[in-house]
């Protein structure tokens, strides 16, 4: 396990020390991009949306993990790619077919690149270094979205359980 830098970061570590880091992986993969939908969210998400309706909604940790991911990749390739300079940068170094695709598109890439990755980090350190590495890509690389995601979650909920009660 990596020296974690704060509380709230090695509490997450706590939470999913015993999750299997390939299986993160393999989840991501079943989640199919659909090119033919319409809308951004729609193309990224809609083969999640029907692999939990298949699975009656039920989500294991890796699971959630893997989508977690995707959300992340989905966040930043639509919001901060107006922000961050080095993205921009670094767009201009990518093909111009990459450039010019569609915003799910370069979702895909950038998971496909993800992965790999995360499977050079498990040949050097095992399964728990993509355990670990997801975890701080989740939980201290991009927490503000990761920790925003929760919050709204929260709130949903506490929302619906109201309207329901």
């Amino acid at each position: 396990m990596v020296e974690v830098k704060n509380k709230a970061l090695e509490e997450v570590f706590e939470r999913y020390k015993k999750i299997d880091g390939r299986k993160i992986l393999e989840n991501l993969r079943k989640f199919e991009f659909r090119h033919d939908e319409r809308t951004f969210e729609r193309a990224c998400l809609s083969g999640a949306v029907e692999y939990f309706k298949s699975k009656d909604g039920e989500m294991t940790d890796e699971e959630f993990l893997a989508l977690l991911i995707r959300l992340t990749i989905m966040y930043f390739v639509e919001v901060k790619h107006r922000s961050e300079m080095w993205y921009l940068i670094l767009a201009g170094l990518l093909p111009e077919t990459i450039q010019k695709a569609k915003m799910h598109e370069v979702v895909k890439r950038f998971e496909e690149q993800f992965i790999e990755y995360m499977e050079m980090i498990a040949k050097m350190r095992g399964d728990e270094g993509i355990r670990d590495a997801v975890l701080i890509f989740l939980f201290d690389e991009n927490a503000d979205f990761t920790l925003t995601f929760f919050e709204t979650t929260k709130a949903l909920t506490n929302y619906i359980s109201k309207v329901l009660n």
